[in-house]
């Protein structure tokens, strides 16, 4: 009978050292300003995909005219970058290939892109706010002297 109760008694503080472990970890800080908490999935894997924008932003104000359900980017495992886009004013398609990687601990994507000058490429790096299953939202600044303009990107998965 003691046996059993020491049995229990030794599940019981597994059991509670694991669930303030737990506790510990969700009331640490986010990784992302915008969560989420936790995720089973890791973050390359949330990343890699096919995304389309669900809303532009710049300075805060969405951009309607530059939203197209046609603008997509895709994301693979092999670290390339696909991004699409159709400019409904001026009729022009742009489909480009570049690369993508992580960078400052997995909280910044820098997106690689050609620049149509022989093989260069051109870079941009955007903070990761958030990085759901289906939903994942970038923003970066352009200082320009003397202004600078915040640019958010929310995407959506397909």
């Amino acid at each position: 009978m003691m046996n059993n109760t020491a049995k229990i008694l030794n599940k019981t503080k597994v059991l509670l050292l694991f669930s303030v472990l737990i506790l510990i970890q969700a009331t640490s800080c986010k990784k992302y300003d915008d969560g989420p908490l936790f995720s089973l999935r890791s973050k390359k894997n949330r990343v890699e995909g096919k995304w389309h924008t669900g809303m532009f932003l710049l300075n805060k104000y969405e951009q309607i005219m530059m939203i197209d359900t046609s603008r997509r980017a895709v994301f693979t495992k092999d670290w390339k970058y696909y991004y699409h886009e159709y400019n409904s004013f001026t009729k022009k398609v742009k489909d480009l290939e570049g690369t993508w990687a992580f960078r400052d601990d997995k909280e910044q994507l820098l997106l690689g892109l050609p620049t149509g000058i022989d093989s260069a490429m051109s870079y941009e790096l955007w903070d990761i706010k958030l990085l759901k299953d289906k939903e994942m939202w970038l923003e970066k600044i352009v200082y320009d002297f003397p202004n600078s303009t915040l640019y958010e990107w929310r995407l959506r998965a397909d």
